[in-house]
């Protein structure tokens, strides 16, 4: 069964009006794998569990668990990407569907359709193959009614049998699966904004100062970046 993580990303600052959004693609089986891989990211990284998360907290330590030093992010958000996005790794994708058009229902409606009609077609229909679950960052942009259609007709297209309705979660510690889909969804709208970053971009993602990271470190977020090469995007069409 595949299971699919949806979340918003917008980047306000880096450029007006870019809304996008981040669908994560797992079968059922990768799951508990996923689970723990984050797990232990943050146990490593020492994050407070007690501490709300929110995915930008992973890029600034004035955010979230401030004993948490920009160091210990980058190498919790190194260990995470690369879980996910390893070349061997067929059994997790990731989509960001994007455009300039803002924060609207018609656009979120829109990229998330965009983004679901990237879900592999089942090789068959043998045991839960067919089947997928859809789990989406709960928001006031979109109703559940229309989401859930939109989620329905992208199933369908894809040859997959939805899973009830689209289930709306509150992003927290619990919802490894969003996390995921939030960080990838953050550090790809970088990938396609700035595609060539140079060293203060590429410190900026984590909102340090390029004097104040060291070159060993410059060189992991860079490794990071270029990870998200290998992720899917659907940008708006160029005239």
């Amino acid at each position: 069964m595949k299971l699919i993580f949806i979340d918003e990303v917008e980047q306000p600052h880096k450029a007006p009006g870019f809304f996008g959004i981040g669908a994560l693609i797992v079968t059922s089986t990768f799951y508990r794998g996923l689970k723990e891989d984050v797990e232990d990211a943050f146990d490593k990284a020492g994050w407070d569990q007690d501490e709300e998360f929110k995915g930008r907290y992973l890029f600034s330590s004035s955010k979230g668990d401030t004993d948490v030093g920009v160091d210990a992010r980058i190498e919790l958000v190194r260990s995470i990407v690369k879980g996910t996005t390893a070349a061997k790794n067929a059994r997790a994708m990731f989509c960001l569907a994007f455009n300039y058009e803002g924060r609207t229902e018609a656009n979120y409606l829109a990229l998330a359709g965009q983004a679901l009609r990237k879900c592999p077609r089942p090789e068959n229909k043998k045991g839960d193959k067919g089947l997928a679950a859809v789990f989406y960052d709960r928001t006031e942009i979109a109703g559940p009614t229309a989401i859930s259609e939109l989620a329905e007709g992208a199933a369908t297209a894809r040859h997959l049998t939805l899973v009830e309705t689209p289930t709306p979660l509150t992003s927290s510690n619990g919802t490894p699966g969003l996390i995921v889909a939030d960080i990838l969804a953050y550090l790809k709208s970088w990938d396609v904004i700035s595609p060539n970053p140079n060293e203060t971009e590429q410190a900026a993602v984590f909102e340090k100062a390029v004097d104040q990271l060291h070159a060993d470190k410059l060189k992991t977020i860079r490794e990071i970046l270029q990870r998200m090469k290998k992720v899917t995007a659907v940008g708006p069409s160029r005239s």
